[in-house]
């Protein structure tokens, strides 16, 4: 029934997908840790090819994508973002490197968007992402295969 309701939901790719309300009834009559916990997993182990939602690894590209990822997970696991935000010459002296050094500044951005956002309408938003990626990248099966997976396990 699970993955049943991520099936309905990841072939609705006519629309966007911009909030809980998009999603069909049986998905959110689970629970939302359920929904989050399945996402995580799916992006820890990247699905039975190991591509995850299909967004690029390569410096530069997929960035847009990975950032997004990134803050609703930082925000659910840590809450707001505290401190100020580093300068660039600061950033590469922590990080080692320049590359490392604009990423993590990006990172900082990022997070500090969602900046009081509660826990819930982070996972909300941390599940929406990973549907939105994987619709995008055209890896609703893979996604669909892994969650399956999970709940005949």
């Amino acid at each position: 029934e699970y993955y049943r309701c991520f099936f309905v939901l990841l072939k609705k790719t006519s629309f966007a997908l911009t909030d809980m309300a998009s999603i069909p009834d049986a998905l959110t009559a689970l629970t939302l840790e359920d929904q989050f916990s399945t996402c995580v997993d799916f992006i820890a182990t990247g699905g039975e090819d190991k591509k995850g939602t299909g967004g690029s690894n390569m410096p530069g590209f997929g960035q847009k994508g990975r950032l997004a990822i990134y803050k609703w997970y930082k925000q659910i696991h840590d809450g707001d973002i505290s401190g100020e935000k580093p300068s660039y010459t600061s950033a590469v002296m922590k990080t080692g490197g320049p590359l490392a050094g604009a990423e993590m500044l990006l990172k900082y951005d990022a997070w500090a968007s969602v900046k009081g956002k509660s826990k819930d309408d982070a996972m909300k938003n941390y599940v929406l992402e990973i549907v939105e990626q994987c619709v995008s990248n055209e890896r609703e099966d893979i996604l669909i295969r892994f969650v399956q997976s999970k709940v005949t396990k």
